[in-house]
């Protein structure tokens, strides 16, 4: 107990923050992601902050599906559109895809 007073915020349930998902996102996408092992890895990681952040109301469908594309790298992203376009031809551009359609696309590209 004498060292939880060290360590500010570890007593509570703020276990993970917004920015969280997006530092994970954002230094995934720096990484190659070149088999189906490095995306179970992000996925999986991916999962367990937005779990929390569901449960705490603190992300909506649209930001986690985006934030979600953006750790792919960027060469990535462009053949995960690439192929929801063609499989989704009326998806309107502004809407981000769907996360399981997105998971989906990775693991045929992959």
């Amino acid at each position: 107990a004498a060292v939880k007073v060290m360590y500010p915020g570890c007593e509570g349930d703020r276990h993970f923050t917004l920015t969280d998902l997006h530092t994970l996102s954002h230094n995934q996408s720096a990484h190659p992601m070149c088999s189906h092992i490095k995306l179970g890895d992000y996925f999986h990681e991916y999962i367990r902050v937005l779990q929390y952040l569901l449960a705490k109301a603190h992300i909506g469908e649209i930001k986690r599906n985006h934030i979600f594309l953006e750790g792919f790298p960027s060469d990535i992203q462009v053949q995960i559109c690439m192929c929801l376009m063609i499989k989704f031809p009326d998806h309107h551009h502004e809407d981000p895809y769907p996360m399981t359609d997105i998971h989906k696309a990775a693991i045929f590209l992959l």
